[in-house]
C-alpha cells in the first residue's frame, strides 16, 4: 500500500512539474516581443534634433530621432536641382513630418517604410570638445549618391 501510494505521489508532483514547466515556457514565450521595432533602439548618442550643419547646403533638413522612430523634416523634391540626381537628396524614399519605426545598429539606421524595413543607412558620429565657452558639438554624417549631408545635434 505505502509503495503503492508513493509512485501515486510521485507521478502526481512529475505530472504538476510539466505543467508548471510549461506554463513558465509559455509565459516566456509571450513576454518576448521579437519584432525589430520594439526590442531595437536607437543608440543614445542619436537621441535629439539634428538639423544641416552648413547653411549654404543645396539640401536642407532636419532629423528628430526617438527612442524607436525618426522623424524627417523638409529635405523635399523641390531642393533638387532640375537636371540633378534625385539619389543625392537625403533621405529621398521615406515619408516626411510623420514618426517611422527605425533603430540603430552597428553604424547604420534601420528605417521601416511602407510597411519594410529598408536597408540600413550607414553613419558617422562624432564629437567635438568643448573648449572655453564652445559647448561640446555632435555632429552625424551621412553619404547620399556619393554626397556627404552632415548635421548638427540642435537639442538632446
Amino acid at each position: 500500500m505505502q509503495i503503492l501510494l508513493f509512485f501515486s505521489l510521485k507521478s502526481m508532483y512529475n505530472k504538476n512539474m510539466k505543467i508548471l514547466l510549461a506554463s513558465l515556457f509559455a509565459l516566456v514565450l509571450l513576454s518576448c516581443d521579437h519584432s525589430p521595432s520594439e526590442s531595437q533602439r536607437f543608440a543614445y548618442d542619436l537621441l535629439g534634433t539634428w538639423e544641416t550643419h552648413e547653411e549654404s547646403a543645396v539640401y536642407q533638413g532636419s532629423l528628430e530621432i526617438s527612442y524607436n522612430h525618426i522623424i524627417i523634416k523638409e529635405y523635399g523634391e523641390d531642393q533638387t536641382p532640375k537636371d540633378a540626381d534625385d539619389s543625392r537628396r537625403p533621405f529621398s524614399n521615406f515619408i516626411k513630418n510623420v514618426p517611422l519605426e527605425a533603430y540603430s545598429k552597428d553604424g547604420h539606421i534601420f528605417i521601416k517604410a511602407y510597411g519594410t524595413w529598408q536597408s540600413g543607412i550607414p553613419y558617422t558620429y562624432w564629437t567635438t570638445p568643448a573648449v572655453g565657452v564652445t559647448p561640446r558639438q555632435e555632429f552625424l554624417r551621412f553619404s547620399f549618391g556619393g554626397r556627404n549631408e552632415d548635421l548638427r545635434k540642435i537639442e538632446p
